[in-house]
């Protein structure tokens, strides 16, 4: 497996991060405020269960491990960032679609 050169890093963990921020920073409740170190936090336990997930669960399940990796983020926003389900299913949401636009560019930029 080839690792990406660590600026591709450094520039999905500052997307992921900035998603996650400004998602919860819109969706938490008045009064809440969620910090940049805890959305780094949050992005690098997705990333890695994700990644985990993916690694461990496709040769048993899969192309459902997508369905199983969107509930496990649904579950990890809810309890990490203490909101309720339905803004943890729309924080997960933003957070999916904003990660697999961040791929597509960088998979069209490297070609």
């Amino acid at each position: 497996m080839i690792l990406p050169s660590l600026t591709t890093i450094i520039a999905m963990y500052a997307a992921a991060t900035g998603l996650l921020w400004i998602a919860t920073r819109i969706l938490a409740p008045e009064g809440r405020k969620i910090t940049v170190l805890r959305c780094f936090a949050v992005a690098f336990v997705l990333t890695f269960l994700g990644n985990a997930s993916r690694k461990f669960l496709v040769p048993i399940i899969g192309d459902w491990v997508s369905l199983i990796s969107l509930v496990l983020y649904i579950l990890l926003v809810m309890g990490l960032f203490r909101l309720s389900l339905w803004r943890s299913i729309l924080v997960t949401l933003i957070y999916y679609v904003g990660i697999f636009t961040f791929y597509y560019f960088m998979a069209r930029a490297s070609q």
